[in-house]
């Protein structure tokens, strides 16, 4: 990690977290972040490729402030409060309905708030309906 990184710390146990290549291959993710401490080696996100152009889209917070406040209580998906959300220490996350590099915007129209657990099931579940697709004949 250079001095030009940002640098993150362990949401556990506070100490600095190092990159490291996916525990699970392949993987559709270039790096992620864990604990420096081995005892603890928590999971504590995933590192963007360098030249991602995913590196200039706007943040989960900058996205957040185009969602409506009255749907900002809680998941779009399974309907948890927040609060719940929070004593799980799940997090909120923006999802693109239409991701970004299948033209999809950032404009609200476009956005859904929803708990970390549903946004993985999401994109689980598109990888599963991705691989199929081209089996599928819609015109029947």
């Amino acid at each position: 990690m250079t001095d030009e990184e940002t640098k993150i710390f362990c949401k556990k146990c506070g100490k600095e977290c190092f990159s490291v290549p996916p525990r699970k291959t392949p993987s559709p993710h270039y790096a992620e972040y864990r604990c420096s401490d081995l005892t603890c080696d928590d999971f504590n996100g995933f590192v963007q490729k360098p030249d991602s152009s995913k590196n200039n889209r706007k943040s989960n917070l900058k996205l957040k402030k185009q969602i409506p406040e009255h749907l900002q209580n809680n998941c779009e998906i399974c309907l948890r409060k927040i609060e719940l959300i929070k004593q799980l220490n799940l997090v909120m996350q923006v999802h693109h309905v239409i991701e970004v590099q299948n033209g999809g915007t950032d404009d609200s129209n476009n956005l859904r708030y929803v708990c970390y657990q549903c946004h993985q099931l999401i994109h689980r579940q598109r990888e599963v309906v991705s691989h199929y697709n081209p089996l599928i004949n819609y015109d029947k």
